[in-house]
């Protein structure tokens, strides 16, 4: 990419409102395949490779499949079937 001011021009095509009803939908997928324990359902959810920062520490897995089978059994950071609600709003620029 020779300009990278680009990725950050405004489109007149784009349908904000649509992109961000997809984007939403995508959200509520993975959750969905989160809390139903599906690794399989979840990568399907996602773009690889797939960037992840969380706290001081990056993240980046190439290809789907990164999480071990036993994911689910054996973390104790996190309360499965109980991921609350994400707030929304349909705000574009």
């Amino acid at each position: 990419m020779t300009d990278a001011n680009a990725l950050f021009i405004p489109h007149d095509d784009i349908d904000e409102p649509e992109m961000t009803r997809a984007a939403l939908a995508c959200i509520d997928g993975f959750t969905a395949c989160f809390n139903a324990r599906d690794l399989n359902g979840m990568d399907a959810h996602l773009h690889f490779p797939h960037v992840i920062l969380s706290g001081e520490q990056l993240v980046i897995w190439e290809r789907p499949g990164q999480l071990p089978a036993h994911f689910f059994d054996t973390s104790r950071a996190i309360a499965v079937g109980t991921t609350p609600p994400i707030r929304r709003s349909m705000s574009c620029w």
